[in-house]
């Protein structure tokens, strides 16, 4: 039996596996709330916890319980914990990501460790469309140059992947981590499944062709709804000048996503002269990266890394 951690990254495909690959399969279980990991009692004790009060034995009890509520599992069956925000959030720029994975390790040391990511200049363009739909007020170029003293803020190191995943490889083996890119996923989602199986020693299955995302707003029309967020009461603005009621809130903004989803719509929020700056900014980290992973980044066009150093 094997224990499982699939950390992320946010907006790789976590929720469609969450929701659609892991369920479907008989040797996977899925042993948290995936859908509302804030209700979670293992992810809040693993996340939410301060320091003072980390209990790492409370933790292991926790996974036992859950794995001995599962009826009819096996030696070789894989027993799922998923959640993104198990490798942090972009947000808070991951200040949280090593604490994380040393209270992975020191509550069950034999753990399997999957993790998903994304070239950083659609990352980035993805995740600040997703701030934006949960009430983030702010630019997006804005982000980049934020000094956080007093709180965590978005930092770019978030996205520099290696720093992370050493880690994990440090703590766990390089055997035991599985590290995706995202674009395999959505170019050959059989071969990217199939890769998960082998890793976890398990049968691969056929599962439906539907997707099941977190979908976001419409780019044409991010500038609206990021300055209408001004006006919404959120964990990213808890002192709105004028709070709409959510209600409201969510009909005007739904009247309106339909409205631009019949208009032409941009690619992404980043222009050319951002997404240049973004790939040399990662240009070192993925070199390193791509020493760590057993697949080539040219390969699914992750731009900026030097394969010869």
């Amino acid at each position: 039996m094997k224990v499982v951690f699939h950390i992320g990254y946010h907006k790789t495909g976590t929720t469609w596996l969450q929701q659609v690959f892991f369920p479907a399969h008989p040797y996977i279980h899925p042993l948290c709330n995936s859908r509302e990991p804030w209700n979670d009692l293992l992810l809040n004790a693993l996340i939410a916890t301060p320091d003072g009060k980390f209990d790492a034995g409370h933790c292991t009890k926790l996974i036992r319980e859950k794995i001995s509520s599962i009826k009819n599992y096996k030696d070789n069956h894989a027993m799922m914990i998923s959640a993104e925000r198990l490798s942090g959030h972009p947000y808070s720029g991951g200040y949280d990501s090593f604490r994380i994975a040393e209270r992975i390790m020191a509550c069950w040391k034999k753990s399997y460790i999957i993790c998903t990511i994304r070239n950083q200049p659609d990352i980035i363009s993805s995740i600040y469309n997703q701030l934006i739909k949960e009430g983030f007020p702010g630019r997006l170029e804005k982000m980049f140059g934020v000094r956080n003293w007093d709180i965590p803020g978005f930092n770019l190191a978030f996205y520099e992947y290696d720093l992370l995943l050493n880690r994990y490889q440090t703590l766990f083996g390089r055997d035991r981590i599985c590290i995706l890119p995202y674009e395999l996923m959505s170019s050959n989602l059989q071969e990217f499944l199939k890769k998960i199986c082998e890793f976890l020693d398990v049968p691969e299955i056929s599962v439906p062709s539907n997707r099941i995302s977190n979908s976001g707003l419409p780019n044409r029309g991010l500038s609206l709804f990021r300055i209408m967020n001004y006006f919404r009461l959120s964990e990213f603005n808890q002192f709105p000048i004028i709070s709409i009621n959510e209600q409201v809130f969510q009909f005007v903004r739904k009247i309106l996503w339909k409205l631009l989803r019949g208009l032409p719509d941009s690619n992404s929020p980043l222009n050319d002269t951002l997404r240049a700056w973004i790939i040399n900014y990662y240009r070192e980290s993925n070199t390193r990266l791509q020493k760590i992973v057993n697949w080539n980044l040219d390969d699914f066009k992750w731009n900026g890394v030097d394969q010869t150093r």
